[in-house]
This record gives C-alpha cells, structure tokens and sequence, in this order.
C-alpha cells in the first residue's frame, strides 16, 4: 500500500509539474513546445485518470483546459474546439459521478512538489492557460479566487463550481467558433449558458456579437448587464453610449459600482462620450479638457480633444492636440486616420500626409487606420482605384470602421457611383450616426437623385443635432433642389446656420449660390443680399473660397470696380 500511494503521489507530482511547464511555455508563447510538451501532458493524465484527482491542479481536466487554451493560442482554432469539448465531456463525468472532492488532498500536495515559485507562477497564469475556476469562483463571497473546485467544503458549493467551470469552457469554445466567423454558432452557446452563470465580461462579449449581427435592442441589454457587473471595461461604456443610451444613465450604473476615488474620472468620461455620440461637440471638448486634467496625457484623451477641436472647425487647435497624442504614444492608431483627413482637407500638406500614412503603416498593418491613410493619400494624389483598394482591405480588417465607410461612400461618388456611396454611407449610418454619416448619405441621395430621401436624412440629421449649423446647412442644401417653395426655405436656412455659427462658410457660399443661379433665370435679381452675407462672414472666417465668391458676384452685378 506504501508503494502504491507513492507510486500514485509521483504521478500526481509529475502532471503538476508537467502542467506548470506548459504554462511557463505557454506564457512565453513558446506555442510549439507547449503544444507539443501539452500534447503529451494528456496522453500521461488520461492514462492515469484514477490515480489523479478529478479536478484542480493534477487533475486529467486541467490537462485538457491547459492544451486546449495552448492550441486556441497557436491559432489552432479547430483542434482547440475538440480538446474544450472533451473537457466539457469529463466535467459532466465528474459532476455525474460525484467525484469533486479532492482525493488524498493530493493536488496540494502536488503543489507543494513543484516548489513555491512554480505554484505561483501556474496560478497567474491560470486565468488564460488552464482552469477557468479561479475566474468563475473570484465573484462569489469569501473566495480569494485561487482555490479549485475540489476544495469545495459541500456538495452544492462543488456542483455549483462545476456550473461555473462548464460555463467558462462554453464561453472559450464560442469565442473559437467566433474566430472560425460562425458567430450565430458562437452566439448560439454563449446564449445557453445559464444568465446566473454569466460573468459581466461574458455579457459584453455577447454584446459584441449582437451588434455585429446587427440585433441592436439584445445588444443594449447584454451591455447594460456587463456594465453592471464590470464598470471598469471602458470600450462597453463607450458602445452603449453610440447606441443612444442616455449618459446619466451610463452615468449611474458605472459609478454605482466603482470605487470611490474613480467616480469623478469615469463621471468625466461617461459625460465626454456621451455628449461626443450626441454631436455635442463643445460640451464634449470641455468634458474631454476637464479629463485631461484629471488623467494628463492619455493618449486616448489627446486624440479625442484633437477631434472634437477638428468637429468645430478649429483645425489649428486639433493638430496641435493630435501631435500631442503622437508626442505622447508614438504607436498609437487610434483616430489617426483623421489626422489625415485633417492634413488633406485643412491642411494641404502633402509631405506630413504622405510621412503619416508610412509611420502608420510600419507600426501596425493589422489595424484599419493605417490602410485608410493611405487611402487618404492615394486620393489626395488622384488615384482613386488604389484608394479603394486600400479602403476595402481596412474595412476587412475590421467591418465596424466608420471612418473607412465615408471614405468609401466619398471615392464612389466622386467615381459617379451614387448608388455604391448610398450603400456605404448607410452601413456608416447605421454604425454611428454623426454629421458625417449624415452628410454623405445626403449627398449620394441628390446625386442619384432622391431628393425626398435626402430631405428625410438631413431632417433626422437636424433633429439629433439641432444648434449645429452643419446639420442646418445640410437641410438648406436639399431644400434648394426641392420645387416651390424650396429656394426660398433654403435661404432661410442658411441665414440660420450663419447665425448659429459666423464662421460657417459653407453656409455663406451656398447662400451666394442660391443667389446666383437665382440672378442667372432673372438678370434683374438683386444679388446685394449674397453680397452682404459673404462680406460679413469674410470678417469672421477668412477663408480664400469666400473672396473668390465675392468677386463672382460683383462680375455677375457687372460691378468691376
């Protein structure tokens, strides 16, 4: 009998051990020795099912779950879907049979075979190779989040370990399923999995997948849900933000449950976001600058200060906030696909634009920004058939990219494709319901033309966005192509958008337009009005387009002097 128990805590001590190296070369990604050294791991645990205990550490599960997460690393998603089921398999097996006490206390004792450091080591990185236990057990009270199911004190808190463990393995196989891009698959088990056996992070990876699949109302739920329990996952904040829930509500259930000394930056932040997904860009700007202050020099924080300078039309304040983020992380991506739109548009920098589009391209080609920069660039350089090409590749890197949509909508329209550009400005519409989404669905519908459905577009435009005169302008624009009464509601409305905001120009030189193509059907047209206006709004935006207008109603008047 002495032998045999030797003989039976040595092969404990040895999957232990074999256990813990496969996780130090899993951490390391050494991914070919792990899988490799994994794969004979569960060769030894199967062949020794009853000499080992059923669960923990040194149990033949935890060489499942351990290979498992080791092939769904390497990239071996297939493979991995069948080791997470045969895990799924032995978990039923012992929830069944009633095997989840430890036996002998022997997965301590393995342990402690291994030395502390290795104990430590397998334990920190248990969270991704390995058991889910420690992550299912952390949120229920008094556990220090360490402890294995076979530590279970009784019967009811060792099955209900068990649900937890299962509900961690559903999740990591419909993750898998996820990158195989069978997400109503990965939906499907991510679903089945009990609500009470769900943790927040699970919650908001379901959301994720509802809004991909376009389920916008199951998506708000499941975010609400995952904010509740996990206040701290920022990106789910900011996504249910652009869905249209109301920041104060955001507001509470974030604070709610954070701690203390965070509810003013998070206040910050919530409040920031959620004015920047209603298109209130100077309430955001100041909630951002005050976040800035609480938070200095957070790249995130600097670029979104650059876009909301660049959304009011402050392009010199917005490149120095978006060289600020540069200074700040040089490797960064995010937003610096505007700061390409801003160089071309504001700018006209050629070098700066092309020097941007290569840096962003050596950092990281993986990511969508880089590929919409050169797009960017391509165009600028009037070679629109490779803009496109560089856009599709960002938006096949990520099919949610808002920036890399009006990009394409814009290229097909002015390639005389209005239908194509109605078709991408939409998807963008239907992603995040900004000015610009609204701009350019409005401007393929006039091109085609629909002018009913570019009315009906800019008046949704104006009704989010009331006191910006982008979205008033917008709606005079359309009413001037409209029969009847639609010239003279469009001058209207571009008085009104010049008295909402004087350096409005657009609004000023659509107004002169108007004027124009008026004094054309009647020489007799009194053109001094448009006159007044471009004169007025000279003395608050000096922009050239606004003198070369000038003189084109004083040639028109027959004014040369």
């Amino acid at each position: 009998l002495r032998v045999r128990g030797a003989a039976m805590a040595t092969t404990v001590a040895q999957v232990a051990h074999l256990q813990h190296e496969a996780r130090e070369l899993a951490q390391d990604e050494v991914y070919d020795s792990a899988a490799l050294l994994g794969s004979f791991l569960v060769g030894l645990s199967g062949s020794a099912t009853e000499a080992l205990p059923p669960v923990g550490e040194g149990s033949h599960l935890e060489s499942l779950i351990i290979f498992a997460d080791i092939l769904r690393a390497k990239g071996e998603t297939r493979r991995a879907v069948t080791y997470y089921k045969k895990a799924v398999s032995e978990q039923r097996s012992i929830a069944t049979s009633g095997r989840s006490a430890v036996k002998g206390g022997a997965s301590k004792g393995s342990s402690s075979s291994s030395g502390s450091a290795s104990s430590a080591a397998g334990r920190n990185g248990a969270r991704r190779f390995g058991s889910p236990v420690a992550a299912a057990q952390s949120s229920e009270p008094g556990r220090d989040g360490h402890a294995s199911i076979g530590e279970a004190k009784d019967q009811d808190t060792g099955s209900r370990a068990l649900s937890n463990l299962e509900a961690e393995l559903t999740f990591r196989i419909a993750r898998c399923y996820a990158k195989l891009k069978d997400k109503q698959q990965a939906l499907k088990l991510l679903e089945s999995i009990e609500p009470d056996l769900r943790r927040p992070t699970m919650s908001l990876y379901i959301a994720q997948l509802y809004s991909e699949l376009g389920m916008d109302r199951p998506t708000v739920s499941a975010l609400r849900i995952g904010i509740q329990g996990s206040p701290y996952a920022l990106a789910g904040v900011q996504a249910l933000l652009r869905i249209g829930v109301s920041p104060n509500e955001v507001s509470q259930a974030v604070c709610s449950d954070a701690r203390a000394e965070d509810i003013e930056w998070l206040s910050n932040f919530v409040q920031a976001h959620g004015a920047c997904s209603l298109s209130q860009h100077k309430t955001a700007l100041d909630s951002f600058l005050q976040l800035n202050k609480r938070v200095p020099q957070q790249h995130s924080v600097l670029a979104r200060i650059a876009e909301q300078y660049m959304e009011l039309g402050d392009e010199n304040s917005a490149a120095k906030y978006f060289y600020k983020a540069r200074a700040e992380d040089p490797k960064a991506l995010d937003l610096m696909d505007k700061l390409a739109v801003l160089l071309r548009d504001s700018f006209n920098d050629r070098p700066r634009l092309n020097f941007l589009a290569r840096d962003l391209m050596a950092i990281d080609e993986t990511r969508p920004e880089p590929w919409v920069a050169a797009a960017i660039f391509c165009d600028y350089k009037n070679d629109p058939m490779v803009a496109l090409q560089f856009v599709s590749k960002a938006l096949e890197l990520d099919p949610t990219h808002v920036q890399a949509y009006h990009l394409k909508g814009a290229l097909q329209l002015a390639m005389n494709q209005p239908e194509l550009s109605v078709s991408a400005m939409y998807k963008a519409y239907s992603i995040r319901r900004d000015f610009h989404s609204y701009q350019g669905l409005v401007n393929a519908y006039l091109a085609i033309p629909k002018v009913s459905e570019a009315l009906r577009t800019a008046k949704e435009a104006l009704q989010l966005m009331p006191k910006d005169a982008r979205a008033v302008l917008l709606v005079g624009r359309v009413l001037a192509q409209t029969p009847g009464e639609g010239r003279k509601k469009a001058s209207k409305a571009f008085a009104k958008a010049l008295k909402l905001d004087p350096n409005c120009f657009e609004a000023a030189l659509a107004f002169a337009d108007l004027y124009l193509a008026q004094h054309n059907s009647d020489p007799n047209f009194d053109l001094q009005p448009a006159v007044q206006v471009i004169a007025q709004t000279i003395a608050h935006a000096g922009s050239e387009a606004l003198f070369v207008k000038l003189g084109d109603l004083f040639t028109a008047s027959g004014d040369f002097d």
